[in-house]
């Protein structure tokens, strides 16, 4: 500690930091003595006119690393006034010092190497819910970050954090409600790489929140998601697009499921020259609530309807070929999830049949893959008695 506070020497002082970085792991009874002296002097140290100028020199970094230990440390787990976490009555930075700090964290969190003490301070602090509005900009920055930054790890990272944030952070309502738009919106991002990270943000958020808040905000993911889902080139995120599709409707209440669900079937049915995305759209909506919510499909007369509708839409024999095809992805997971909706004396049977020999290769496979799984439930000795499935599907 001596050493910290008066050595002006930088390897002198990362040393001493690197041997206080064992001590402060451990539950000293000197860490309350030493504290309020050690954390300024550490400050000190990261504001100097040298290391303020490069963050990511080994003086800041350790600086970094130790007020992340000193911060964690179980000698500051009580609550002060104002939501400031305290030891014996204070942090060991006062809050003109927090407010450096943070400041010094908004320029060091911008840049591209060694970003794992930036974190952890980050975090630390995070888990102490230290309230600021240097902290809500610095999380701010934190958000774009997960999205624009050029590497995957500092983009995960990041969105840990801010899910972290969103989470536990005391925050208004209408602070959430911002940064949920934010995050939504971020899904619309140029590059892919940042436009994966923030859907998959995204999916976490619904994986996560509360399902009270869930609730209330369900249009707010469903409708911008389905977006993605029609208009993403990337097939990564399109798949990640409808795991978080999948999630929400997991989540939902009945109630929710049943107003969401309306809106599909009203694109389903959509007419005139731009109607073809949302039918599209539709179809592979409705194989994601066959997905997740097969309890719902099952329910009344929805999965009859449902089947009888993809059956009246495969009779058109000018069919897009991508819309035949989502339509019967969602028969085959039907097949497979609600046998009893599909009987042997279905009229959708021929038309499969009749879909083997489509020019398009995918539709010709998925048709194949639904009547081979059909078949092999069968028993092969009656294949051929009057009244079976082949007899009546030839």
């Amino acid at each position: 500690t001596h050493c910290v506070r008066f050595s002006s020497d930088s390897n002198a002082v990362v040393l001493s930091l690197r041997s206080l970085g064992i001590l402060l792991r451990l539950n000293l009874p000197s860490v309350s003595k030493f504290a309020r002296s050690l954390g300024p002097s550490i400050l000190d140290h990261i504001t100097s006119s040298h290391a303020a100028s490069n963050t990511q020199s080994d003086l800041v970094q350790s600086c970094f690393r130790s007020l992340t230990l000193l911060i964690s440390h179980k000698k500051f787990s009580g609550r002060g006034q104002n939501g400031h976490e305290q030891i014996c009555g204070t942090l060991p930075l006062s809050s003109e010092q927090m407010q450096a700090l943070l400041s010094l964290l908004h320029s060091a969190v911008r840049e591209s190497d060694h970003h794992n003490a930036t974190f952890g301070l980050i975090k630390a602090i995070l888990n102490k819910k230290y309230m600021s509005s240097e902290f809500y900009d610095l999380m701010d920055i934190v958000q774009n970050l997960s999205v624009q930054s050029m590497k995957e790890t500092i983009r995960l990272q990041s969105s840990q954090i801010f899910l972290q944030y969103l989470i536990d952070y005391p925050m208004g309502s209408q602070r959430l409600e911002r940064h949920l738009q934010q995050a939504i919106l971020n899904c619309e991002y140029e590059y892919e790489g940042g436009r994966l990270s923030a859907i998959e943000l995204v999916a976490s958020i619904i994986s996560k929140f509360p399902p009270q808040i869930l609730e209330e905000r369900s249009q707010l993911f469903f409708l911008p998601l389905v977006l993605r889902l029609v208009n993403d080139d990337s097939q990564k995120c399109k798949d990640a697009v409808s795991g978080a599709i999948a999630s929400l409707l997991k989540r939902s209440s009945t109630d929710t499921v049943q107003s969401l669900y309306e809106y599909i079937k009203r694109w389903s049915v959509a007419s005139g020259p731009d109607s073809l995305p949302m039918q599209k759209a539709s179809a592979q909506l409705f194989g994601l609530f066959v997905d997740s919510r097969p309890d719902y499909i099952r329910g009344g007369s929805t999965g009859a309807l449902l089947v009888a509708s993809i059956a009246d839409t495969l009779q058109d024999k000018s069919l897009d070929w991508e819309l035949a095809y989502f339509n019967l992805t969602c028969v085959e997971k039907i097949s497979n999830q609600l046998q009893s909706l599909l009987p042997d004396s279905h009229h959708i049977w021929p038309m499969l049949v009749t879909l083997l020999k489509h020019p398009h290769p995918p539709v010709m496979q998925v048709s194949s893959r639904i009547i081979y799984c059909k078949l092999s439930t069968l028993d092969a000795s009656k294949l051929l008695d009057s009244g079976s499935f082949v007899a009546s599907n030839p």
